[in-house]
């Protein structure tokens, strides 16, 4: 009798290799921790009921030690291959259905094409878990023998992240930002952006073709944020992985700080200037004599006079020039550029180079302007005028207008933040 039981290989193994959790303990732009311990060896899983029926699955491609195949394992990945097989008496008597638990979805399984071999029979499906969201795709097969339920067979699968192009985190279908991953496949001269989100990865192999993860683009990281705002934080990403494969370049940005918001113009002005003197007038008098010849008689009389008249003594006064207006209100600061970031990365096993990581925080904001001075005060009235003896005054000359205010300070750049890797059981480097 035939005994088909199943080994994995490494890579099969993804879907049950426990990796070490790593608590983040991020706040903000604060730091994270490391992994505690390292991650557990993957290992083989056979899944058998007591009735004798035996699960097996596996990848479509397990990738060979040399990475020979690694094309056809990037294209395979999230493909499975289910193999269920039981001694050949069982196989007419059976009934079995596979439920995708995630999706509370039921699927009754064909058992016509069973395959017998040495009094085994083996029946096998694909599964494939593309599309699905981002998570630990789980499923169980319910067998029915002769009526009677027998206890199912449960199996998870992690799910394999392919990121080809620039790929944000926002755009994937994820329900936390704690990955679990089997294969996380960074593709040749891509990107996976977190776009500054704290995360969380774990995975039993990446694998990296000059690829990126980071959190901004540099082009992103240079644009510069909203008046008012300050830029983003890189954020900090947690990697912890059985196996390293390839080339990354890990690059946390900070991105540039926005301008600091101008200074208020100055909206008011100074009091009303005084106004001029008034005018003054007065009787101007003085004595003579008046000689005046009688009628007829054509006597001569003389008699003292003393005629008067109007005089301007004083001319009214022109008003006051008005004041200079009040200066307006200063620039505030620009904005703080965001911390760079930092990541935590730890592989158990490393094949090629070691990930590089660039740190670089955003610049701080430009300076803002002063407000516009306020107007200057009006000048005051013309003194008034009691006659045409004397002449009009003006009204005094506005005041200048206030000083502008003075512009802000240039925005602090953010902070440069300390990321940690730790490979092949050596010590950390930060």
């Amino acid at each position: 009798m035939k005994q088909n039981l199943f080994t994995m290989t490494v890579t099969t193994a993804l879907i049950t290799s426990t990796l070490v959790a790593i608590s983040l303990f991020l706040t903000g732009c604060g730091q994270g921790t490391p992994p505690s311990q390292e991650p557990e060896e993957p290992g083989a899983q056979v899944i058998k009921s007591e009735s004798g029926v035996q699960l097996k699955f596996e990848r479509q491609t397990s990738l060979n030690p040399d990475l020979s195949n690694i094309e056809a394992y990037k294209r395979d990945l999230n493909r499975y291959t289910a193999q269920l097989t039981m001694p050949t008496e069982l196989a007419e008597r059976i009934q079995i259905t596979r439920v995708h638990v995630n999706k509370k979805a039921l699927l009754h399984v064909d058992t016509t094409p069973f395959q017998y071999e040495n009094g085994y029979v083996t029946l096998s499906e694909t599964i494939d878990i593309s599309g699905e969201p981002i998570e630990t795709q789980k499923f169980r097969y319910e067998l029915v023998l002769d009526e009677e339920t027998l206890k199912p067979l449960e199996f998870a699968i992690k799910p394999d992240v392919l990121i080809q192009g620039i790929k944000k985190l926002s755009e994937l279908s994820i329900t936390n930002k704690d990955l679990d991953l089997g294969t996380l496949f960074i593709d040749e001269n891509s990107a996976f952006l977190t776009e500054g989100a704290d995360l969380s990865i774990h995975a039993a192999i990446i694998i990296a073709q000059r690829g990126t993860l980071g959190s901004f683009t540099q082009e992103f990281a240079d644009a510069v944020a909203a008046v008012g705002k300050p830029g983003r934080c890189g954020g900090h990403i947690s990697i912890s992985t059985d196996f390293f494969i390839g080339d990354l370049e890990i690059a946390m940005r900070g991105t540039r700080g926005g301008k600091g918001i101008d200074g208020l113009d100055e909206t008011t002005s100074p009091p009303k200037a005084e106004p001029g003197s008034n005018s003054s007038d007065r009787q101007n008098c003085y004595r003579g004599l008046a000689r005046k010849i009688q009628p007829l008689s054509f006597h001569e009389t003389i008699r003292e006079i003393e005629p008067c008249n109007w005089i301007c003594a004083q001319e009214a006064t022109n008003g006051k020039a008005g004041a200079q207006g009040l200066p307006g209100k200063n620039g505030n600061p620009g904005m703080k550029g965001g911390d760079s970031g930092a990541v935590n990365f730890f592989a158990r096993k490393l094949q090629g180079q070691p990930p590089t990581v660039i740190s670089s925080p955003g610049l701080g904001g430009e300076v803002s302007l002063g407000g516009k001075g306020g107007p200057g005060g009006l000048g005051g009235d013309p003194g008034t005028i009691k006659n045409s003896l004397c002449k009009a005054a003006l009204s005094g000359a506005q005041g200048q207008p206030g000083e502008p205010g003075k512009p802000g300070p240039k925005g602090v750049d953010g902070e440069k933040q300390n990321s940690c890797l730790q490979f092949n059981q050596q010590e950390k480097t930060c």
